[in-house]
C-alpha cells in the first residue's frame, strides 16, 4: 500500500500543486494559520507536505525569520516542486526533506531536527497511513509538551483510501488520545466531500 501511494504521489505531482493550491489556500489554510497564530510557535514540521503550499504559508505568515519550518515527505517528485517553488518565492525559514514518517531516524540530520517541535501540521495524510498509531506515537516524542497539533483529513471521497475510522469522531480521538494528543474535531462540509479538522495539544 505505501508503495502504491508513494508511486501515485510522484506521478501526480503537478497536479497536485494546482489542486492544492486551490482548495487548501481558500477552504483550509486560514483555520491552520490562525491556529498556529501563538508567538511561542517557532518550529514546525509538516508531515506529509507534498508540494509544499501549507508549509510555505506557515513559514510566511505564521513563523519569525529566526523560526523554522521543515516540510516532510516521501515522494521525491513532490518535494522537488516544492523547492522549486521554495527558490522562486526566497522563503528563508523553510526546509523540505524526502523521508519516511515511521523512520526519520535513517535521515540522521532530520533526526536531530524534528526534536522538540512546538507543531506538527499535516493536510490528507491519515487515510493513506498503514499505521496511525504508530505514526502519532512517533510524532508526539518529537514535541514538547503543550505543544499544538492540526491534521485535516477527508470523509466521503471514495473508498480507494477511504478509512471508516474517519467518519467517526470518537474513533479517531481515540487514535490521538493513545499517542498523547487532547484534540478537537469539527467536519467542515463541501458538496461532495468534508473537511475533517483534527486539532489540539500534546498532553
Amino acid at each position: 500500500e505505501k508503495g502504491f501511494i508513494r508511486w501515485f504521489s510522484d506521478r501526480v505531482a503537478g497536479v497536485t500543486y494546482w489542486t492544492y493550491n486551490f482548495f487548501v489556500m481558500k477552504y483550509i489554510m486560514p483555520h491552520i494559520l490562525n491556529f498556529l497564530s501563538d508567538p511561542t510557535i517557532e518550529k514546525v514540521a509538516d508531515y506529509g507536505c507534498g508540494v509544499g503550499h501549507l508549509s510555505h504559508q506557515i513559514a510566511k505568515h505564521v513563523i519569525p525569520t529566526s523560526g523554522k519550518v521543515y516540510g516532510v515527505d516521501f515522494s521525491k517528485n513532490e518535494i522537488r516542486l516544492a523547492k522549486k517553488h521554495q527558490e522562486k518565492r526566497d522563503v528563508k525559514n523553510l526546509e523540505f526533506h524526502v523521508a519516511d514518517l515511521y523512520n526519520i531516524k535513517a535521515d540522521k540530520e532530520l533526526n536531530k531536527k524534528l526534536r522538540k517541535l512546538d507543531a506538527i501540521v499535516s493536510i490528507g495524510l491519515l487515510q493513506y497511513l498503514p499505521d496511525v498509531d504508530a505514526m502519532l506515537k512517533k510524532a508526539s516524542r518529537r514535541m514538547r509538551k503543550k505543544g499544538k497539533i492540526y491534521f485535516v483529513d477527508y470523509d466521503y471521497v471514495g473508498k480507494l483510501f477511504e478509512k471508516p475510522w474517519i467518519e467517526h469522531d470518537d474513533q479517531i480521538k481515540s487514535f490521538f488520545k493513545k499517542a498523547g494528543f487532547d484534540v478537537r474535531i469539527w467536519r467542515q462540509k463541501r458538496l461532495f466531500y468534508h473537511f475533517v479538522h483534527i486539532y489540539g495539544i500534546k498532553i
